[in-house]
């Protein structure tokens, strides 16, 4: 075959004949086949893959799960940071590392702000300064959050339900209308994270009823809260 023929010869004969670049054409078409095969079946792939981890409760990584376990802690650690009995001069010494905790919460979870005080900083203040510098905290943080759709924002809220509801069944007289409020926000709070995370939530004790006839029995509450409270722990860990 003369030169002059082998110009003419179509691009994709010259390429059979030349070994390396064959090879190199034919990856390239295999990949070619592949992603266009993928593309459109992928959205399918991955939620078919979130309800296979939903239904045989398959938990994430424990990276995935930080965020998510550091929004709960960081709700229940700053009821307890905001509760008038928390902020005497007896308590925050004796309760260092409470706040610690609520600190290492607002660091993982990338909360940046210069006015969350550190228990040092807190006792230069007297108690009606360090209510409201605690108030401002909670509502810094919970903008901050909101600004999310992750499930992040609900499990904080669970967690500061939570720790209100065992704090007010601790109370010598208990509000019985606070009490069905802060059940309410609890799980409804609950229900909507599960809503916007792909693994399954651990099973809670803790569950509200729109039944107008709310039966109150403390002990009982009392039971179901402190057990869903450990199921967390257990399933998320504790800071």
């Amino acid at each position: 075959m003369s030169s002059e023929d082998q110009i003419k010869e179509p691009i994709w004969k010259v390429v059979l004949n030349i070994k390396p670049l064959r090879f190199i054409v034919q990856v390239s078409l295999i990949l070619t086949i592949l992603i266009s095969v993928w593309t459109p079946i992928k959205p399918a792939f991955e939620y078919a893959k979130s309800k296979f981890n939903y239904m045989f409760a398959v938990k994430p990584n424990d990276k995935l799960l930080k965020q998510d376990k550091y929004s709960f802690w960081a709700g229940f650690t700053l009821f307890e940071g905001i509760h008038p009995s928390a902020n005497t001069d007896d308590y925050l010494k004796s309760h260092f590392f409470d706040r610690q905790k609520l600190l290492k919460s607002l660091e993982v979870l990338g909360f940046d702000d210069r006015d969350t005080a550190s228990i040092p900083d807190l006792q230069t203040f007297n108690f009606i300064e360090r209510m409201a510098k605690n108030q401002g905290l909670r509502d810094r943080l919970e903008g901050f959050l909101k600004n999310r759709s992750n499930g992040n924002l609900e499990l904080y809220k669970s967690g500061f339900a939570l720790a209100s509801l065992i704090s007010e069944l601790q109370a010598s007289e208990v509000d019985r209308s606070k009490v069905q409020t802060l059940i309410k926000t609890f799980s409804l709070n609950w229900q909507k994270a599960q809503k916007q995370i792909d693994y399954k939530l651990v099973a809670v004790e803790l569950n509200y009823s729109d039944d107008e006839y709310f039966v109150y029995s403390q002990p009982a509450l009392m039971k179901n809260s402190i057990n869903t409270l450990e199921a967390i722990r257990k399933f998320y860990g504790s800071i």
